[in-house]
């Protein structure tokens, strides 16, 4: 729906890092430059300064705050990267030139201004309204008083006055809206004819000399990044299962008597009756009842005072014992079925027909035996994990230089993984059978929580142990790199086959494009749609067409249709048949304003605020120094 933010991930992920700045960037910057005098600088802004140790505190808290956010979604090597660390300078550096604008124009927050942005920040709130004791809480959480802290608020809205009237008078033209609106919601109906490459592929031969051309020009696409291969103990239910022992046969049959209900089915009995004020006509009735049993139904249509029943014949339904505790004498009276005599329950006498009679059973003690083994063990291991996994968060930190020595205080084994790299895990081929990569284990090494560990300072530079991590409450791992391996590209022997099967779709892919090409030509001149697909809607709205063929298909020409146009793609070559245009399609205009035209002004509103942050650059004297382009890369400056 929303195709922008689809196509534009990446975008979206940077603005994450500039949109909300943490509340180091308004209090701690200034107060930690008192402390950092000697730092490397990375920018110089006037008289105000940006050190490497501002830079890596504030993006430690933003990372930080990332993480809590994000929970078990946080993938630190998709955030912390020279991307990333680049907007994130961006932005400490254009709030230190707006600061010092403020300065300069003597921008400053009134009293009631602080109170107000006080009175309306949630972390200060209960009930809906301003508290002293969170604000007070807030405080010594970050270690500030309130001097400090209302400085810093009374700075930030003091830059707020300097912003806020440019981005708040943004007005999106509504000729813009609505011409980006036709663009937007444009439908056209295609038809696609598709030259796929792996159609040409048993076409093509392929010679060594194709491959050594072909890897020399390309080994660089070979690269495998920087892996660990790693160690690891797991703690879950089949490690802990393995250690608990099967209970004696005696065991299990005093378990079993002490919750023979379970393996029990009781006896079910279909009852009818008929309930009754006095016991003379109980009597009477009873009596006609047994001498003509399957007359019940209309005596207790013509007597039963019971309401609810009276209807139905009398019909209870099917009973166990204890579904209905007071008819319980009643219905439960008789070794099989037949009329009983009158039973007095309360103060009104019933008289009960028992229908049939399902026999309850006992499964025998051989039968549910190892059903009976398997849950003891359960219990056993559940109660033995807690125990377990105190003994391995201790073990793991006591003795962080070997991962053997806690799997043999545990009694766990040290198994081994191949291929983490810190973005993803590599294939089979590339690291050989111990991957993680299309096992079982891809889940819990592909995490980003894993990886992150194995890639710590702790484990990845000094070679200790991880802590305990949790992949779920009922499974614990603990990891230890067994090997580091640097990024290099493997040899054309070693990949030969992928080599192989790269050529050849290079190959298949010209085939591909030779032939629909072709077809292009020939389709403009007959306007024949052989071979081509159904028709269907596309927009740029809404479509599952690859970007470069909506692209082609979106803005070609439609002043004489059908048109034709083709596209070469990574997977084949597309020819598309443009055979009609609807620029009335109410549900896309409905998704477009409801949707996107409201984005509009955001969108508008951050570019503005682009300009305008270059433009107050131009009022001070700033240099970005060698050492900023370090940092961004993820150096420390020395």
């Amino acid at each position: 729906m929303l195709e922008f933010f689809r196509r534009h991930s990446k975008i979206m992920m940077i603005l994450m890092f500039v949109v909300t700045l943490p509340s180091f960037v308004f209090f701690g910057v200034a107060d930690y430059q008192s402390f950092t005098t000697n730092e490397v600088r990375l920018v110089n802004i006037n008289e105000q300064k940006i050190t490497q140790s501002d830079f890596n505190q504030s993006w430690t808290q933003r990372l930080n705050e990332l993480r809590n956010s994000q929970g078990a979604e946080f993938d630190l090597s998709k955030v912390d990267t020279a991307e990333g660390r680049e907007a994130w300078l961006e932005s400490l550096i254009n709030n230190a030139v707006t600061q010092e604008v403020a300065q300069k124009d003597n921008f400053s927050a009134s009293d009631a201004m602080v109170r107000f942005a006080l009175a309306q920040t949630p972390d200060f709130l209960e009930d809906g309204k301003f508290s002293m004791q969170a604000y007070n809480r807030y405080l010594t959480s970050i270690g500030a008083n309130s001097q400090q802290y209302e400085a810093s608020v009374r700075a930030y809205e003091g830059l707020r006055l300097v912003a806020s009237p440019v981005l708040e008078s943004v007005v999106v033209p509504s000729n813009t809206v609505a011409q980006l609106g036709a663009a937007m919601t444009e439908e056209r109906t295609v038809r696609l004819h598709v030259f796929q490459n792996k159609d040409y592929a048993q076409s093509v031969n392929v010679s060594d000399d194709d491959l050594k051309n072909w890897y020399t020009a390309n080994e660089k696409s070979f690269e495998v990044p920087t892996y660990v291969n790693l160690d690891y103990i797991i703690l879950n239910q089949d490690a802990v299962m393995a250690q608990v022992k099967a209970p004696s046969d005696a065991e299990l049959e005093t378990y079993y008597q002490s919750n023979i209900a379970r393996f029990s089915t009781a006896e079910r009995r279909h009852v009818r009756h008929i309930q009754l004020a006095d016991l003379a006509t109980a009597e009477q009735v009873a009596t006609k009842a047994e001498q003509d049993p399957s007359q019940f139904e209309a005596l207790a249509k013509e007597y039963s005072q019971d309401a609810g029943t009276k209807n139905t014949g009398g019909d209870l339904g099917v009973l166990a014992r204890g579904d209905i505790p007071d008819l319980d004498e009643g219905a439960f009276s008789l070794a099989k079925e037949g009329i009983t005599s009158p039973v007095k329950i309360a103060n009104n006498y019933h008289v009960f027909q028992i229908v049939s009679i399902q026999a309850g059973s006992v499964k025998p003690f051989a039968e549910v035996k190892e059903e009976i083994s398997k849950e003891v063990r359960l219990q056993l291991a559940s109660e033995r994990f807690a125990t377990m996994a105190t003994d391995l968060t201790n073990a793991v930190h006591e003795q962080r230089d070997s991962l053997q020595g806690v799997a043999d205080r545990l009694g766990l084994q040290v198994q081994t993984v191949n291929g983490i790299t810190r973005s993803g895990l590599l294939s089979k081929e590339q690291v050989g059978n111990q991957a993680a990569a299309g096992t079982a284990l891809e889940s819990m090494f592909s995490s980003p929580r894993v990886r992150e560990a194995a890639f710590s300072a702790e484990v990845f530079a000094q070679g200790l142990n991880s802590g305990v991590i949790e992949i779920s409450p009922s499974e614990l791992l603990a990891l230890r790199v067994k090997a580091k391996v640097d990024a290099h590209i493997p040899k054309l022997e070693e990949v030969k086959a992928q080599v192989t099967a790269k050529v050849i779709d290079a190959k298949a892919k010209e085939l591909a494009a030779k032939a629909g090409e072709a077809e292009l030509a020939e389709a403009q001149l007959d306007n024949s749609t052989a071979g081509f697909q159904e028709a269907m809607p596309v927009s740029r709205m809404a479509s599952n067409l690859p970007e470069a063929l909506l692209k082609k298909v979106m803005s070609a020409p439609v002043d004489k249709l059908p048109f034709y146009v083709g596209v070469d793609l990574d997977t084949g070559y597309v020819v598309a048949r443009i055979e009609s245009v609807n620029t009335e399609n109410a549900e896309l205009k409905n998704l477009f304003n409801q949707f996107q035209a409201p984005a509009l002004g955001t969108v508008v509103a951050n570019e503005l605020n682009k300009a305008f942050a270059q433009n107050l650059r131009q009022k001070v004297k700033l240099e970005i120094l060698p050492a900023a382009k370090q940092v961004i890369e993820g150096e420390q400056a020395q």
